[in-house]
């Protein structure tokens, strides 16, 4: 059944639902790491000469692995907080479509298009 004969403002509606809930999940991922990457940085030990000898170069390292340990931690789910997150702006866009499903398509709501 096709149903963008039927509705086509219910039928565009979903069809723009899908990528904005995959954006959506990327985002709560990103700020589930970068809270993550917080929390690792303030519990790792105090700044020591390691392996790299000190400096500027042991610093960004010792960035580059807190940032990419804290992505991958959210990846695997995280602490909850990316998934939380996640679900409430999930609420609010899934509340913003059925809204503009209820108006004509010409008259949805697409903030990127309004008269400035």
């Amino acid at each position: 059944m096709n149903l963008g004969k039927v509705s086509p403002g219910l039928h565009a509606a979903q069809q723009r639902t899908q990528p904005e809930e995959q954006k959506l999940k990327e985002v709560a991922q990103g700020f589930e790491a970068i809270l993550i990457a917080s929390l690792l940085k303030e519990a790792r030990p105090s700044e020591q000469a390691g392996l790299f000898g000190g400096g500027l170069s042991q610093d960004l390292y010792r960035q580059l692995f807190t940032d990419e340990i804290a992505k991958a931690i959210a990846r695997s789910g995280g602490i909850g907080v990316g998934k939380m997150l996640e679900q409430q702006l999930r609420a609010t866009l899934r509340a913003d479509v059925h809204e503009n499903r209820l108006k004509e398509p010409s008259q949805s709501t697409d903030i990127t298009k309004r008269d400035r």
